[in-house]
Parts: structure tokens; C-alpha cells; sequence
């Protein structure tokens, strides 16, 4: 890909890069709110929910693309 395609479809580096971190968010926040809201254990468990969350969350930061969009 070149630079010029890059800023056809976004302005400056500026925005393609809240452009990246905004889907990351999304990705990250989607992962989360689908394991809190999944069947797995007591539907009433507190502490199972945030557990699942939780899991979630960190095996959403921890797959492939996290680390390479922040520079890991």
C-alpha cells in the first residue's frame, strides 16, 4: 500500500491512526460484552461474569494485530 492511497482515505496520520485505535476499541469492547452476555455458568453469577469479561479482555489484547497497532 502506498502513502498516496493512505491519504486518499484519510487526511493525515493523525486520523488514520484514531481510525485504527477506534476499531481496536471496538474489536476489544465487542469480545466483552459478548462473553458477559453469553450462557456459559449461572446466569445470576456476578463474579462468573466479570471472570468470563475479564478472560475476554485480556485474550482480545493478547491476539494477533493488538500489539503490532500500538508498537509493542
Amino acid at each position: 500500500m502506498t502513502r498516496g492511497v493512505l491519504y486518499y482515505q484519510f487526511r493525515n496520520k493523525t486520523r488514520l491512526l484514531r481510525v485504527v485505535v477506534e476499531d481496536l476499541y471496538l474489536y476489544t469492547a465487542q469480545k466483552v460484552m459478548s462473553a458477559m452476555q453469553s450462557d456459559q455458568g449461572e446466569k445470576g453469577d456476578l463474579w462468573d461474569r466479570v471472570r468470563r469479561s475479564t478472560a475476554a479482555y485480556l485474550d482480545a489484547c493478547l491476539g494477533p494485530g493488538y500489539p503490532t497497532y500500538l508498537g509493542d
